[in-house]
């Protein structure tokens, strides 16, 4: 979710967060957001609160966090690979993941498109989920040449040293009970 290759700014459009956390809730009402006053919300959140479906103390479940305040189009990431901030794509991505609303009503209500990510079918998925906009090298996993570099020497690390393998085998076995 974040920028395109060919976006003419990192931020796309912007809305504020009270504006899109009420039409969130005028489609469903069963969406609750904690306000950042609540005695109940975490200090340490610095302006982050969170998307519910049902409240927090009821049963409900969460969707996603929100940063308050200006939310950008796309997701922001910071060179060292940090979240800066969440963009209203990937919320929206995540509310309709959670079955919460459907994609046609939010498209409907917010006068957007969410497109199927066609657009950006060249990129490496790595390196998106990275914040990076690398292209394919063309290979059979569809990831740049990095990171097939490295699932090439994890590859013949495994075929060099098989009671490395093994170990990491009975490790997961013992950690998780898988057969």
């Amino acid at each position: 979710m974040v920028a395109p290759s060919d976006a003419p700014n990192l931020l796309g459009r912007v809305i504020q967060s009270s504006d899109l956390i009420r039409r969130l809730i005028k489609l469903n009402r069963t969406i609750f957001c904690p306000d950042i006053n609540d005695a109940n919300h975490s200090e340490s959140w610095h302006g982050v609160t969170s998307l519910w479906l049902g409240t927090p103390d009821g049963g409900g479940r969460p969707i996603c966090g929100i940063r308050l305040g200006p939310v950008p189009e796309w997701t922001q990431i910071s060179a060292e690979g940090i979240l800066i901030t969440k963009g209203w794509r990937a919320i929206f991505d995540k509310v309709i993941r959670s079955n919460a609303i459907s994609r046609s009503a939010i498209e409907e209500e917010f006068g957007v498109t969410l497109s199927d990510g066609s657009r950006d079918a060249g990129l490496c998925p790595k390196c998106i989920k990275e914040g990076r906009r690398e292209a394919t090298d063309g290979g059979a996993r569809g990831y740049c040449a990095d990171h097939n570099e490295v699932y090439d020497s994890v590859a013949r690390a495994k075929a060099s040293a098989p009671e490395n393998a093994a170990r990491v085998l009975h490790r997961r076995k013992r950690l998780y009970n898988v057969g």
